[in-house]
């Protein structure tokens, strides 16, 4: 054998046998596997339409879910500042209330002090008076003679029974 011949069956035949199994290969395979991957084709498209579909499905939820997150915010602000506002009105009305009251308390305090401080004031007058006159009194007594006294009783004896009748 020649190295033509040797080269052609050692690297030409097999190439070539390799070919004509391809396009056997190919014939035969060719509509199972340009189903299949037609099918592969659909399914990935329909996927990729649903992945789509869901995505747009997504985004407005997300969308709205954030309109109310928003809203919600919103109202929790002006909760918050009407709580606030309300909180301060109530804390004024407590404290001018709490003054109010202080003010009378205050103002009875005083009163009753003053009341107080005239009924001591009575007394003390009505203990001065009367140890001023039980000392007159006595002073009297002693200065005076029996006869003097006998008088003054009698005098006043006589006035008693004329405030009597």
């Amino acid at each position: 054998m020649t190295n033509e011949s040797h080269i052609l069956q050692s690297v030409v035949i097999p190439y070539f046998n390799f070919a004509v199994f391809l396009g056997v290969l190919i014939y035969f395979f060719r509509k199972p596997l340009t189903i299949m991957a037609q099918t592969r084709r659909d399914k990935f498209l329909a996927s990729t339409k649903e992945s789509s579909e869901a995505l747009e499905k997504a985004n407005a939820e997300f969308k709205q879910i954030k309109e109310r997150f928003e809203a919600l915010n919103a109202e929790l602000s002006t909760f918050k500042t009407e709580s606030e506002n309300q909180a301060r009105a109530e804390a004024a009305k407590i404290v001018s209330e709490g003054d109010r009251l202080a003010a009378q308390i205050l103002s009875e305090t005083k009163k009753v002090a003053e009341e107080e401080i005239a009924r001591a004031r009575r007394e003390l007058r009505d203990e001065i008076v009367s140890a001023a006159k039980d000392k007159a009194s006595k002073q009297l007594a002693s200065s005076l003679s029996d006869a003097e006294k006998s008088k003054i009783l009698s005098t006043r004896i006589s006035d008693l029974k004329t405030y009597r009748v």
